[in-house]
């Protein structure tokens, strides 16, 4: 089974793509777009958003979320277009009271997310799992709010940045934090960190900033470093 190891060594399981094409099938998926894009294309925008693949980001999301271990537990924690969910699934391992994450395809939700918290020794309800867009969020949350929104990979495209903003907006605390990981570009999609501080600035509800430097996975392109933003309410 595939794994991603973590700096410190700690390792999380998800299941491989060959697993995931056969759930897909099994579970009544084979028309769905997802399946369709398995092994072609990452992204079919408004349908499919990448959500079978475990993307350069979580590895980043993962290390930050254990180095601040103690800001997760006892807390409630909120994934959004969490895909593999595994930094959801290591905030519930390091003690995160109550854990949810959200996909944009129930297929995903239904074949990958949750596999992958069975696969890491988690019991099937240990995590709310929610397929929804992040339009409709707020309609499944039924006024739930987190004490802790994170993502990762999730600002490659500025036209989903308002649904996003509003996505955090319905789901954080008046007293939570959001911590979001991206690159800092993304090439021919539009998106990048500094644009995104800049909606978020536009919008005046949350205050918006990279909280450290640019880190640098195997590749050594300036496009591709991959920054940690923190938003909170202003």
């Amino acid at each position: 089974m595939p794994l991603l190891r973590l700096t410190s060594g700690r390792e999380l399981h998800f299941i491989d793509e060959e697993t995931v094409k056969a759930n897909l099938q099994e579970r009544g998926f084979e028309n769905d777009t997802a399946f369709i894009q398995l092994g072609h294309s990452d992204l079919e925008p408004n349908q499919y958003e990448g959500g079978l693949k475990v993307w350069e980001c979580t590895k980043i999301l993962c290390d930050f979320i254990e180095d601040n271990a103690e800001r997760f537990q006892g807390k409630s924690v909120l994934e959004l277009g969490c895909g593999s969910a595994l930094p959801a699934i290591l905030s519930k391992e390091i003690g995160a009271e109550e854990v949810a994450a959200q996909d944009f395809n129930s297929s995903v939700i239904d074949c990958f997310t949750l596999d992958n918290v069975l696969a890491n020794g988690l019991s099937k309800g240990s995590l709310k799992l929610m397929a929804a867009s992040w339009a409709d969020l707020r309609g499944q949350l039924s006024n739930k709010s987190f004490d802790i929104v994170i993502a990762s990979e999730t600002i490659y495209n500025t036209s989903n940045y308002e649904a996003f903003h509003l996505a955090i907006d319905h789901s954080l605390k008046e007293d939570g934090v959001a911590w979001i990981v991206a690159k800092e570009f993304y090439f021919g999609l539009g998106g990048s960190a500094f644009v995104f501080l800049d909606f978020v600035k536009s919008k005046g509800i949350f205050k918006g900033e990279i909280i450290d430097p640019p880190r640098r996975g195997n590749d050594s392109e300036q496009g591709y470093a991959k920054v940690i933003i923190q938003l909170t309410r202003r």
